[in-house]
């Protein structure tokens, strides 16, 4: 399995499958065979089972568990994914109905500078994904997938001008 030569935004097939969209957005397979590699069951997809495919593949990662607000490491992020695709797995904590946090779990692809989230219908800038009123975006895990993006000069310029 290879790279993209470029990470392509994919779309969700359902509501339990974007760690292996994710995961298909940098590699050059389907969403079906990244669901099959990474073992995804009806619950998600494990980081560890990313880790272990990436293992596998015989592809040089770091994993770190971050835990700490978006907004708080976002400029890091953001010079980062210039270089190197991040596999992202994140939490969305929000008000429920009656008051109570509830929390969502999902993983998106930060690159070039941008968001690849596979539950949204197009490409975000990280510099724009703030919190909105009532939902907050926690990381909980990275992975740094560690082969440099092609364009890696040209976005680092775009981001110091």
């Amino acid at each position: 399995m290879n790279f993209r030569p470029q990470v392509k935004h994919l779309y969700q097939t359902n509501g339990y499958n974007c760690g292996a969209t994710s995961f298909a957005s940098i590699f050059d397979c389907t969403i079906k065979e990244a669901e099959k590699l990474l073992r995804t069951t009806k619950t998600g997809t494990s980081t560890k089972d990313v880790c272990k495919a990436l293992k596998s593949l015989e592809q040089p990662f770091f994993f770190t568990s971050v835990e700490r607000d978006f907004c708080e490491i976002r400029d890091i992020l953001i010079l980062l994914s210039c270089r190197f695709p991040l596999y992202v797995s994140c939490a969305y904590h929000y008000q429920g109905k009656r008051g109570r946090t509830r929390i969502r779990y999902h993983a998106v692809v930060f690159a070039n500078g941008n968001v690849y989230d596979p539950d949204e219908v197009r490409v975000c800038p990280m510099d724009c994904c703030e919190h909105t009123f009532d939902k907050k975006m926690v990381v909980d895990d990275m992975i740094v997938i560690q082969h440099e993006l092609p364009d890696f000069l040209k976005n680092f310029k775009l981001m110091a001008s």
